[in-house]
């Protein structure tokens, strides 16, 4: 048992019950790798920012995956549920960064749920019988235990499963990780029926912390609140190319898109004020929140992101790709939409 226990969090389990969430200091951050002499090194491979609900209740898998996209920090993840077709087809594993699982599973799909743990993802299961794989419920009495598993290669994992909450009454387990520390694979089962939120503003409170303390994904704070703000865009790109495409312009350092007008201006000229309906395009500078090196150098096309435009907010990039004749390649990078729509 650790002696440097974390905070404890104190939550209703269904409605009544009060446990005792006690986070202990050993623990394999999304991302980052402990090995066994304690050293920290950062992960080789990074996943895309997808997080995955699957149940087959149509009323939970909708609250959860509504739920995560109010709560989620913006701008980081794209969450989307996830169908038994899906899973058994076996695309998503590599583009997913957490996986939710709610309710009783098929035992093909809690293989390839067990599966994807076991290779380095990120999973928590909810009140789901994918448990039965980890042997969670042969824990009992202890703390922590070390077991073995296969994977659906046949290749053996040995994992870590500790025990992190028990009911306080009767101290039967509530919620338990496990830890896969070679490929830093990490599930938590649960046994708290989280949904519905609205009934148990407490169960929220705890989901939340399940997920940012023990998966690492980041939610919204109290600064994601400010009001949306328009500012200026970007055009990036060569100074031959970004010439081009400026005396190629029917109205001089002008562009209109739909509703939406580009006013082209150099950090010498009067900048006009952002809206919704004009935005002025800084032809001469870099924008401080996207880093134009690192997009270069990651750009392996002859023409396609030659000549960019960077958008730290807009309706819809759709707008300006839909409404004007751009030169071949032309890319639109909005970092925010708010009325994004389509794709082109």
């Amino acid at each position: 048992m650790f002696n440097s226990a974390r905070s404890l969090v104190s939550a209703n389990l269904h409605r009544k019950q009060l446990f005792q969430y006690q986070l202990n200091t050993f623990r394999c951050q999304l991302g980052r790798r402990i090995d066994h002499n304690n050293s920290v090194t950062m992960s080789t491979s990074s996943k895309p920012p997808n997080i995955l609900v699957y149940s087959e209740v149509e009323p939970v898998r909708l609250e959860l995956i509504s739920t995560l996209q109010r709560s989620l920090e913006p701008d980081r993840y794209t969450v989307y549920p996830l169908s038994a077709e899906q899973v058994r087809g076996r695309a998503w594993p590599d583009s997913t960064a957490a996986l939710i699982v709610h309710g009783r599973l098929e035992t093909s799909l809690a293989g390839v749920f067990a599966d994807y743990f076991l290779n380095g993802g990120k999973l928590l299961g909810v009140c789901s019988d994918v448990t039965r794989l980890f042997d969670c419920g042969e824990v009992g009495g202890v703390t922590r235990v070390t077991k073995h598993l296969r994977d659906l290669r046949g290749e053996d994992h040995e994992v870590q499963v500790e025990v992190i909450a028990r009911e306080d009454t009767s101290r039967t387990v509530s919620i338990v990780a496990v830890d896969e520390l070679k490929t830093c694979g990490r599930a938590i089962s649960t046994q708290i029926e989280f949904v519905p939120f609205e009934d148990n503003k407490q169960n929220l409170e705890i989901f939340e912390r399940v997920l940012s303390s023990e998966l690492g994904i980041k939610f919204r704070t109290s600064h994601d609140e400010e009001a949306l703000c328009y500012r200026s865009a970007f055009l990036i790109g060569s100074e031959e190319v970004k010439r081009s495409f400026l005396s190629g312009l029917s109205i001089p350092n002008k562009l209109k898109v739909g509703d939406l007008t580009l006013q082209f201006c150099s950090k010498s000229d009067l900048i006009p004020t952002a809206s919704e309906s004009q935005l002025p395009v800084l032809t001469d500078q870099p924008p401080e929140d996207f880093s134009t090196q690192l997009f270069h150098d990651h750009l392996q096309t002859t023409n396609i992101g030659r000549l960019t435009l960077y958008l730290p907010l807009v309706t819809s990039s759709m707008i300006i790709v839909s409404n004007a004749t751009l030169p071949h390649g032309f890319v639109a990078i909005p970092r925010r939409q708010t009325r994004g729509t389509g794709r082109n």
